[in-house]
């Protein structure tokens, strides 16, 4: 195997593993709940905790790369989800079962967050879009099989669903020492502030769990706006600390970057959009539609389905012509697609959802693999490891938060002008976030990178 195929398959095994825990574990709520007799409100928690460790850790893990090279990171990162799904699958105490998922996270965030930066190395400037689609396939098997193998492994024992993965995890350790490239670290010199570190992770977890309390009965509000001052507080002080260079664990370098931070917010308000409308989809067409849960589940895998065949693709037109054509076309059929959306009633049954989520599905194909490798060309090589660490915290924060916000919004509407005008209220607001995109597109600079 190539140098970059082993590049490739390490940070490919590392996205896919943590697509599919994801994923998977949500089918298996049910069968946890009963083997432990406990309730909903707890057993979430096996996800939630998951998500939670996974977000505020990857810029800090980006930045520790840089300092002490992608080997390190990446054979702590397999070991720990290794030594994580061992002790979830052999736990017979629910309490074990979060410390096996919190490991889990951890070496996911690991594995995870120099993804794109990986992917940026080891292909050349006209070959970066092909290798981002190829990633992004694998993201696409995941979110697909996660819910398949899950819902069937669930029905053997649950324990599986952390246990079968297991191979998948012990190949890289074996890979990675074998990545020649990755023997010396990028900026070997570069300082990490623990408490600059520390700071950032209370920031992002706090904001992470008072958005995820958004629509919980078991948060009082009081504790959620808490939590949210944290955040801001935390923020506040985090960016007041990047001003000096012996205490900044990223700088505003990066940032400064015109066509990074344009990638950056399409990035958000695309999430954002996408989170908003899959988080209802289910909903709608059970409960306006009374189709199964089976059916639902049909709908929701159109969006990856089209991910994966026109991911690539548009990769490789990226390659040759650069990203802002295809973003501007990606973001304008995602613009569409939520219109129509937005347009639909029950009386149009199942029909009248195929085309606007089809139209969906390819403008988000078409649009993410360019921009992602837009944003990691149009970074200096020593700055990679950090923009790999913004671009999957950026992913991840704007997918809870149009969650959290789109839920937020359908709930209360749906107490003062009934669900089938919540859903139009919430279509609307993803539309808001669809052409916000679609318009900042423009401003992104021509030319391949």
């Amino acid at each position: 195997m190539t140098e970059r195929y082993k590049m490739f398959t390490i940070a490919g095994l590392g996205a896919l593993l943590a697509t599919f825990e994801t994923s998977s574990v949500n089918v298996a709520l049910p069968s946890l709940a009963k083997h432990f007799n406990i309730g909903i409100d707890l057993v979430s928690w096996v996800v939630l905790c998951y998500s939670l460790i996974i977000a505020p850790t990857l810029l800090l893990f980006a930045a520790l790369a840089t300092r002490i090279g992608f080997k390190k990171i990446y054979l702590t990162g397999f070991a720990l989800f290794s030594v994580g799904s061992l002790v979830a699958g052999f736990s017979d105490d629910f309490t074990f079962l979060i410390v096996g998922r919190i490991i889990q996270g951890l070496g996911a965030s690991m594995n995870i967050a120099l993804g794109p930066a990986v992917i940026a190395s080891a292909f050349p400037k006209g070959e970066r879009g092909k290798g981002m689609g190829m990633i992004a396939m694998l993201v696409g098997v995941g979110l697909l099989a996660g819910p398949l193998l899950g819902g069937y492994l669930s029905t053997i024992d649950w324990r599986l669903i952390f246990l079968a993965p297991l191979p998948l995890s012990i190949l890289p350790l074996f890979l990675v020492p074998r990545v020649h490239s990755w023997r010396t670290p990028s900026n070997p010199d570069k300082r990490i502030s623990p408490l600059s570190g520390a700071v950032l992770f209370i920031a992002i977890g706090t904001f992470l769990y008072a958005t995820k309390a958004i629509n919980k009965s078991a948060v009082s509000s009081e504790l959620m706006y808490t939590f949210f001052a944290m955040s801001l507080a935390a923020v506040a002080f985090f960016l007041w600390r990047e001003r000096s260079p012996e205490k900044q664990l990223i700088g505003y370098k990066l940032f400064r970057n015109r066509n990074f931070s344009i990638s950056i917010a399409l990035m958000f308000l695309a999430f954002v959009c996408t989170s908003s409308i899959l988080v209802l989809v289910p909903f709608y067409v059970e409960g306006q539609l009374g189709l199964s849960a089976r059916e639902a589940g049909m709908f929701l895998a159109i969006t990856p389905v089209l991910m994966f065949f026109f991911a690539p693709v548009a990769g490789r037109v990226a390659d040759k012509i650069g990203a802002r054509i295809p973003g501007i076309i990606g973001l304008g059929l995602l613009a569409i697609g939520v219109y129509l959306l937005r347009g639909i009633t029950p009386a149009d049954g199942i029909y009248g959802l195929i085309v606007p989520l089809v139209t969906f599905g390819i403008g988000l194909g078409i649009f993410g693999t360019p921009n992602s490798s837009d944003m990691m060309g149009s970074v200096s090589d020593d700055m990679r490891g950090i923009a790999s660490g913004a671009l999957s915290t950026t992913r991840s924060l704007s997918m809870t938060f149009g969650v959290a916000v789109s839920a937020a919004l359908f709930v209360h509407s749906s107490k003062t002008v009934g669900p089938v005008e919540a859903y139009q209220y919430v279509f609307t607001l993803a539309l808001v976030a669809a052409l916000a995109a679609f318009g900042l597109s423009f401003f992104r600079e021509s030319g391949k990178r």
